[in-house]
């Protein structure tokens, strides 16, 4: 293989690169040395390209990919619960809540007594005909559907019941009172689902939210990376996560072959750096277990990956 069909296999050099550098090799006049700094350069991008994309797919960029970077949540962060940033329903969803904030403002999306809440538009927050117009464009923009239909579950047994399968899951624990809840679209996303597990004997609360891939849902919910510790981990099964764990919160990531999981364990290390105690109201400061990394690696082994990118 010559080194003009390496380039054009690995990619990252775009034609009119790639044309350039043909005609430059063919002028007699240019020295070997000239043409060996220009191919250097030009597979040093092809490389850097290339592992750049897989960085991305193997999720080696971490949290931040996950945040939502619009300006309003630079000083307040949200991690954006549906996909990684540049994938279609992170576009999709970001499109579609700048849309309803000003329509908000114009007073053009009212929930209106008349309203049929049991739609699938208002189950979307698309309440007047031209919210309604605006979804449907924005879906057909990106090539995603919406799910329609949803099931309410209370926690990981009603999500069990709701299935008909069970073990997929870490073990519930004491909820010490908190709600157990969860959503179950029919596309099988599952969004919201609340309940306590239990990992090396402490009660900890979960928040875990999948969404399946070409499918439409919006949604954020606070969490700041700059406040954690982060790390790539493989799972007991061999999924490729990202952990973070912070003072009061910690984070499970998984881009899964079919669906986007985003879990938010409400429970860190319960350290804020300053020795002084966590009073922000979090549930880690209700008393909720503190965890380590340890901990959070174990509660990571605890779920079946492969099932849950199987639901449909």
């Amino acid at each position: 293989m010559t080194s003009m069909q390496l380039l054009r296999a690995i990619g990252g050099a775009d034609d009119q690169m790639l044309v350039d550098a043909e005609l430059f090799l063919a002028e007699d006049r240019r020295s070997r040395r000239s043409r060996r700094r220009l191919w250097g350069a030009l597979l040093a991008a092809a490389v850097i390209a290339l592992m750049s994309v897989t960085a991305y797919a193997s999720g080696l960029f971490g949290l931040r990919a996950a945040q939502d970077d619009r300006p309003q949540f630079v000083h307040d962060p949200v991690a954006n619960v549906t996909g990684l940033q540049g994938s279609p329903v992170y576009l999709a969803s970001q499109e579609w809540n700048d849309w309803k904030t000003e329509a908000s403002r114009r007073g053009i999306n009212r929930l209106e007594p008349e309203t049929d809440t049991s739609s699938v538009y208002a189950r979307h927050g698309a309440f007047s005909e031209e919210a309604k117009a605006k979804l449907c464009e924005i879906t057909e923009k990106y090539g995603l559907r919406l799910p329609d239909h949803r099931a309410v579950s209370a926690g990981i047994g009603g999500l069990y019941v709701l299935l008909g399968e069970s073990g997929f899951l870490p073990m519930p624990g004491d909820t010490g009172g908190y709600p157990r809840n969860g959503i179950l679209w029919d596309d099988g996303s599952i969004w919201n689902l609340l309940d306590a597990v239990r990992v090396n004997g402490k009660d900890v609360y979960i928040e875990l939210y999948r969404t399946v891939k070409g499918s439409f849902l919006s949604g954020g919910i606070r969490s700041d990376p700059d406040l954690m510790e982060e790390w790539s981990y493989s799972a007991g099964d061999g999924t490729a996560l990202i952990l973070g764990i912070g003072p009061y919160q910690s984070v499970i990531m998984a881009d899964l072959p079919n669906s986007f999981l985003f879990i938010i364990v409400k429970s860190g290390t319960g350290e804020t750096g300053t020795g002084a105690p966590i009073t922000d109201g979090s549930l880690n400061a209700r008393g909720w277990a503190s965890i380590s990394k340890e901990d959070l690696e174990t509660l990571a082994d605890n779920f079946d990956y492969g099932f849950l990118d199987s639901i449909e």
